[in-house]
């Protein structure tokens, strides 16, 4: 199982740099590639844990940075409005 990260780029727009920025790789792809005769019989045996970190990861990362952006925006427009007094 992988993460289908040139969606999300898109679905992010302008924003898309930030996608870059907070990819997380290091999760389980593959499940060990057929590291034991069980996963003849069971199938693979995927880490759920790693994929389930990346993504909390990426969340969390990406949240921060549009707080970031919208709290600087609301600033400049602060500054605008305080300018005409």
């Amino acid at each position: 199982m992988t993460i289908k990260w040139d969606l999300i780029n898109e679905a992010f727009g302008s924003y898309s740099a930030y996608v870059d920025q907070c990819k997380d790789t290091g999760y389980d792809q593959d499940g060990g590639w057929w590291d034991d005769a069980t996963d003849w019989v069971f199938g693979e045996d995927f880490d759920y844990g790693t994929m389930d970190t990346s993504i909390t990861n990426f969340y969390n990362c990406v949240a921060q940075k549009l707080i970031d952006v919208n709290v600087l925006k609301f600033y400049e427009n602060m500054l605008l409005i305080v300018q005409f007094f």
